[in-house]
């Protein structure tokens, strides 16, 4: 990294952040101020995320959908986050929540595989909001 910035200057920088934050750039290695805790990487965050919905059952926060989405825009968003979950193990293939997160999502095949069964789950997860109005 300091040698970048030295062939192209600091105006790169923020290039790079963005390239880090898009995940597209793998920064590695000790800050130069080691004094501060260095935050989880987005990849680890939203693994975390994802282990935590799928240990509550929560179906549509582990797809990422709202309660009223449909059945095939949930089957979209389920092999985006199987392709999601394949690259974290391709990354990390140790990684502990990787099992309870893709049990989760054979789960969610399942369930929409039967529609009377994501309609009785879409149903039960709309009542509170239903009521909010």
């Amino acid at each position: 990294l300091a040698s970048l910035v030295r062939t192209h200057g600091e105006p790169v920088l923020p290039a790079l952040l963005a390239l880090h934050w898009l995940q597209v750039l793998r920064v590695e290695g000790p800050a130069h101020d080691d004094s501060h805790t260095a935050a989880p990487s987005p990849e680890r965050t939203r693994l975390r995320a994802l282990l935590e919905a799928a240990r509550r059952k929560d179906l549509l926060a582990v797809l990422g959908v709202s309660p009223f989405a449909t059945r095939s825009a949930a089957a979209l968003a389920l092999e985006a986050r199987r392709a999601e979950v394949d690259a974290i193990r391709a990354r990390n293939p140790t990684a502990d929540a990787l099992p309870v997160v893709t049990s989760t999502l054979d789960e969610l095949a399942r369930t929409l595989q039967d529609t009377n069964a994501w309609e009785r789950y879409v149903t039960a997860m709309r009542a509170p909001l239903s009521r909010e109005e």
